[in-house]
């Protein structure tokens, strides 16, 4: 297995890996989002790559605080292909993720998970990579400005 920037011939892969995290997108949605992310330096997508087939993916923006120095980068999405899930492809791509983190001077690495992943051991391997679950100290706000 190895991580590398994700491409454009990674949609089909990357379109059914977002299905599995119960997000799907229509491909052409899918590939702006990725034409978007390439010409951003801070947004990062990777895969994990296994025998010609991309079995994971991690998307990850960094930005700056406003309120306290430093910065961080947030995991936007992390999705491992369920035929490979518990085979550390999901912590592989949160060290690589945090490697590069390091290297750019960020304080945290965060990211959110839904309420309906508690159940699926989400919430546990989170803590086991090292994560802190922050629920009494912040509360997640969204305010939709386009009804879909």
């Amino acid at each position: 297995m190895h991580i590398r920037d994700a491409r454009n011939t990674d949609i089909y892969d990357l379109r059914s890996l977002m299905e599995q995290l119960g997000y799907p997108i229509d491909v052409h949605e899918l590939a702006k989002n990725m034409a978007h992310y390439s010409k951003l330096p801070h947004q990062k997508v990777w895969v994990v790559e296994h025998e010609g087939k991309v079995v994971g993916c991690l998307a990850a923006a960094m930005t700056h605080y406003f309120h306290r120095p430093g910065s961080f980068l947030r995991v936007i999405a992390l999705v491992v292909d369920q035929a490979y899930r518990r085979q550390g492809v999901g912590k592989a791509l949160l060290q690589h993720a945090e490697a590069h983190a390091r290297e750019r001077g960020c304080t945290y690495l965060e990211l959110t998970s839904g309420i309906h992943r508690a159940g699926l051991g989400s919430y546990a391997f989170y803590a086991a990579q090292g994560f802190e679950e922050l629920s009494d100290k912040k509360k997640y706000f969204v305010k939709p400005l386009i009804t879909p």
